[in-house]
């Protein structure tokens, strides 16, 4: 099985979005090896939006997070959904803005299932012309 499992954590405006995007991008090229004639090598895209890693299961603000009582059940149902469905790759942004024993026990499971999380940093400068920038619009 080459299905592969992801989390991308990040404390808002840090370049989640980008990174899942990229990722969903590359999960979405398909190469079609030509080996009698490696220079004819060729790239496609797969029809239709594929999103692999850009779904925030938990919400995008702390009082939606606040009201899941079981987050541990939620990541595992959403792999298990989605591992039926997707192809090589899934998974989902988690940002942590809300943090309780439950979503510790969801964070522990991820570490148990060896599912790699992608943690994105971004310096305070960047944050705050983030911050600003999306005001404004």
């Amino acid at each position: 099985n080459l299905r592969r499992r992801v989390v991308i954590m990040s404390h808002g405006r840090s370049g989640s979005t980008a990174i899942a995007n990229c990722i969903d991008n590359f999960a979405s090229l398909e190469w079609t090896p030509n080996f009698a004639a490696p220079s004819a090598t060729t790239k496609m895209w797969k029809e239709g939006p594929y999103k692999c890693c850009n779904r925030e299961i938990f919400g995008g603000g702390d009082k939606v997070m606040l009201k899941i009582i079981n987050p541990k059940k939620k990541v595992k149902e959403f792999f298990e959904n989605f591992d039926q469905k997707e192809p090589a790759l899934t998974g989902f942004k988690w940002k942590p803005l809300f943090f309780n024993d439950a979503y510790l026990e969801a964070l522990e499971w991820v570490a148990g299932e060896k599912i790699p999380v992608l943690f994105s940093t971004r310096n305070p400068l960047d944050v705050a012309l983030s911050v600003q920038k999306h005001a404004a619009a």
